[in-house]
């Protein structure tokens, strides 16, 4: 069975390329796991997430995935199974 770090793994491959610095105007979207400015904040975080490592972003994305579940990335979360 996948751990929670693989499948946030696979998350951030689908909605970023696994890329800390990525960045989607449609939302905006930032970072690896294309987190949403007002959910970075809600989450106790406070600037832009791209200016944190990958794995900061994880462990932020694991919380979340814990307080919310697999629908915060619902394209991804689908494509994998979660």
């Amino acid at each position: 069975r996948d751990s929670l770090y693989t499948k946030l793994d696979n998350i951030a491959r689908c909605e970023s390329g696994m890329n800390p610095k990525a960045y989607n105007p449609a939302g905006p979207y930032l970072g690896a796991f294309q987190f949403h400015p007002s959910t970075w904040a809600g989450m106790g975080e406070s600037g832009d997430p791209r200016d944190r490592s990958y794995s900061y972003q994880r462990d932020v994305a694991a919380r979340l995935q814990q307080s919310a579940g697999w629908g915060s990335w619902p394209h991804c979360s689908a494509k994998y199974g979660y």
